[in-house]
C-alpha cells in the first residue's frame, strides 16, 4: 500500500547537504532534532550540478539506517 493511499496527511521534510565539510556534524544533529517531528520521509537534495552528491548519499544513508526514516535522494536538474 502506498504512503499516499493511507487516507492521511503525508508530512515530509527536505534538507540540503552542508556547503562546508565542517558543517556536516551540525547537519547530523539537526536531522536528529527533526526526526522527533516523525516525518513520513525526508528528501535530501543534491547541490546544484551534483556538487554535494557524496554528502547527499551520506545524509540519506544516515536518515535510513540510523533514524529509521525513509529517505528520498532528490536530484535537481538545471
Amino acid at each position: 500500500e502506498s504512503l499516499f493511499q493511507k487516507n492521511k496527511t503525508v508530512f515530509s521534510l527536505e534538507v540540503f547537504p552542508p556547503k562546508k565539510e565542517d558543517d556536516f556534524p551540525n547537519a547530523i544533529s539537526t536531522l536528529d532534532a527533526l526526526a522527533l517531528l516523525n516525518p513520513d520521509f525526508i528528501s535530501v537534495t543534491y547541490g546544484a550540478g551534483g556538487s554535494k552528491s557524496k554528502k547527499t548519499v551520506e545524509i540519506a544513508s544516515y536518515i535510513v539506517n540510523t533514524l529509521k526514516i525513509p529517505a528520498l535522494a532528490h536530484l535537481t536538474c538545471v
